[in-house]
This record gives C-alpha cells, sequence and structure tokens, in this order.
C-alpha cells in the first residue's frame, strides 16, 4: 500500500520516552501530519503507561478502545475522564470482542 508506514514498539521510540518534552511531541506529530494523510497511534491502556495522556494534548483526538465482556464502565469512564483532564479530546469509542448469544427461546425456533 502506497505511503502506509508501521512502526513498532513506541514506548521505544521519542513519542515513548518520559523525557520528550510536549512541544516535541507536538513538532514530530505535525511532522508526521505534514507527510501522512492520516497518522493512527495505537497507545497501551493509561493503566500501563503513560503514552496516551501525555500524547492527548497534542493528537486531534482520542478514540477508546475497549473489549466487551471484559472492561468494566468505570475504568472506561476513569480512562476517558483521565484523557480529558490532560487535554485531550475524545472523538469516541470502539467496542471489539462483541457476542451475541443467542436466548435459549430463539433456539426453540430454529
Amino acid at each position: 500500500m502506497p505511503r502506509l508506514d508501521v512502526t513498532v514498539d513506541a514506548a521505544g521510540a521519542t513519542l515513548g520516552r518520559m523525557r520528550t518534552e510536549v512541544g516535541e511531541l507536538g513538532s514530530l506529530i505535525e511532522g508526521l501530519a505534514g507527510r501522512y494523510d492520516f497518522v493512527i497511534v495505537d497507545a497501551p491502556a493509561t493503566r500501563n503507561s503513560f503514552v496516551a495522556l501525555r500524547l492527548a494534548p497534542v493528537v486531534d483526538g482520542s478514540i477508546l478502545v475497549v473489549r466487551a465482556e471484559h472492561t468494566r464502565a468505570p475504568v472506561a469512564g476513569n480512562t476517558r475522564d483521565q484523557i480529558l483532564d490532560a487535554g485531550g479530546d475524545m472523538l469516541g469509542a470502539v467496542v471489539t470482542g462483541r457476542r451475541f448469544h443467542i436466548p435459549r427461546a430463539i433456539y426453540r425456533w430454529l
């Protein structure tokens, strides 16, 4: 795919270093935005890493990804609040791993 680059180990890169100044993060994101149509950063959960909170104020928005039947509502709400408190904008949420359980009454009709 043209103009598609993927990098791994963000924690070891400039984006993931705690010593990187927020202004430098903003400059890095602006540089990437000038080169690519879209820049997507897949950051670890806020309970495991500071990366998402450090990037929140310098990116256009954040999308919270939660796993159905695994992520509890208070944890998702707390993460949303942390991102907003850090100066970020929430664009929405994505639910992964949703299972559609069929009630027993429906099985009688099958």
